[in-house]
């Protein structure tokens, strides 16, 4: 995606190694190589193969399917919600890292499913719990032509929920970990990381591209929520 010629051959042999880990049997991915898959570890891949795919690398089609199979087997309410290894313990942070990856495949905006799931999402909104947030905003970004009104909600009560929680003090002066359930971002780093990846999506084709500088964030969003 950056048109750097000397990134493509260990970014295709990344995507190779991904590819070639795939559960066999089940689709999916986990933390060794052909370990039957978790919805958490295969909503990673399959974000890392559709930027692949848009960087025009090389993404066996097989595989795409074979993650398909795997989300339906932990799909429940007609794919609006996903559990972790089963369709039997579906919640907020899954059902929002599912639905990306369903957007990803192929699902359409106009998907009874994805429309149900992406609604339920809205109604609950951003949380502190920065994993669901990041993939929720994913969804609902994708989302925003069918639901202007909860998307433009949904990036309101974001913004002030992150300015809130970024701590202005200490060690840890300019890292989201105040406040912050930060999941599979186990520290302070991790979180910052997160959340300055998850304001990116809404400034997406805009004027900002890439990340935003932290300390820019209160004004960049005002200006934006302003129509400027």
């Amino acid at each position: 995606m950056t048109q750097d010629s000397r990134l493509q051959m260990p970014a295709q042999l990344a995507i190779d190694y991904i590819m070639e880990s795939q559960d066999p049997a089940g689709g999916g991915w986990r933390y060794t190589p052909k370990q039957p898959g978790d919805t958490s570890a295969v909503a990673w891949q399959v974000v890392a193969l559709k930027s692949a795919n848009m960087a025009y690398m090389r993404v066996n089609p097989l595989v795409i399917r074979k993650a398909t199979t795997f989300l339906d087997s932990v799909a429940s309410d007609d794919g609006a919600a996903y559990g972790y290894t089963d369709a039997t313990t579906p919640r907020p942070s899954l059902n929002g890292a599912g639905l990306l990856c369903r957007i990803f495949m192929g699902w359409k905006q106009d998907n009874d499913a994805l429309r149900r799931g992406a609604m339920k999402l809205a109604k609950q909104g951003p949380t502190g719990d920065i994993y669901y947030t990041y993939y929720a905003t994913q969804v609902l970004f994708h989302m925003q032509k069918q639901m202007p009104t909860e998307w433009m909600a949904w990036q309101k009560a974001m913004t002030d929920m992150l300015v809130r929680s970024q701590s202005t003090e200490g060690h840890q002066k300019g890292s989201f970990f105040k406040g912050m359930d930060t999941g599979h971002a186990a520290d302070a780093d991790g979180a910052r990381a997160a959340v300055s990846a998850t304001p990116t999506i809404f400034f997406n084709g805009k004027k900002y591209q890439g990340p935003i500088e932290l300390a820019q964030l209160t004004a960049i969003v005002k200006d934006e929520l302003k129509g400027k």
